[in-house]
């Protein structure tokens, strides 16, 4: 899986993003929400509750998640994969740790370690702050990236509130950023529904790039043209976008 993403650079994909969540043995392994719809404790059936699926994983070993999912790579088997392929000393690895877990956190640094060209060009990124302030402890040089989620719910007393994922109701200046992360990150990631042109001045006046995530619909794009980085599950056409638009409307 990893191996195959990296091929997408010849099309002009800057990098590839991984979640990774964490067994009950703090074992890392690659795998995405809509992986996890399949229910691991036994009947195999689809469940809706993916933004919880890191929950389901950290209930069981790493041996029995081999044993209910064979097809899922671990960390270590796509660094593994990768380290041969060819990628460029441009091309980025944003690893996003979904299990708020200090070990399991611990074992991925120790882990890409291991190889030193990935783990030069390869920054952390998390809902979790308390992951972010765990990893900014062990490694502070490393880049770090809070990923930023926008809920409408009126119960919130708060722009924004940190309970374990971050959800913002209005999205913070700088200090408010620095408030729900603990540090200064260097990137921070906002769904596109929540995401505003005025955050994104802020954000990059004060050095910090913005990542709008998961534009899938060029459309979606007007108006904040001027993020950093996107996250798309089609590439290739958001590529064809940016290549035709004019020099002023492309994203850095």
């Amino acid at each position: 899986m990893m191996l195959e993403a990296v091929k997408f650079e010849r099309y002009g994909v800057s990098g590839i993003e991984f979640d990774i969540v964490g067994t009950s043995d703090s074992v890392p392994f690659l795998m995405h929400d809509k992986v996890l719809t399949k229910d691991l404790m036994g009947d195999g059936k689809y469940k809706k509750r993916k933004s919880y699926s890191y929950i389901e994983v950290g209930a069981i070993s790493a041996e029995e998640l081999r044993e209910k999912r064979p097809d899922i790579d671990s960390l270590r088997e796509g660094l593994e994969a990768v380290k041969s392929s060819g990628f460029s000393s441009a091309f980025e690895f944003h690893l996003e740790i979904k299990s708020p877990d200090n070990k399991l956190v611990d074992n991925i640094l120790h882990m890409i370690a291991d190889y030193p060209k990935i783990d030069s060009q390869t920054a952390i990124r998390s809902f979790q702050e308390s992951v972010l302030q765990h990893a900014k402890k062990q490694q502070p040089d490393r880049q770090y990236c809070l990923l930023l989620e926008g809920k409408k719910r009126v119960n919130l007393k708060k722009d924004f509130i940190t309970t374990g994922k971050t959800v913002v109701k209005k999205l913070p200046e700088v200090n408010g950023i620095e408030e729900i992360c603990g540090f200064k990150p260097d990137q921070v990631s906002v769904h596109r529904k929540i995401l505003k042109p005025d955050f994104i001045k802020n954000m990059q006046e004060n050095g910090i790039d913005v990542e709008i995530y998961t534009l899938n619909d060029i459309k979606e794009l007007k108006n904040l043209e001027n993020v950093d980085r996107i996250t798309t599950d089609v590439p290739l056409e958001i590529h064809k976008y940016i290549n035709k638009a004019k020099p002023d409307e492309r994203c850095k």
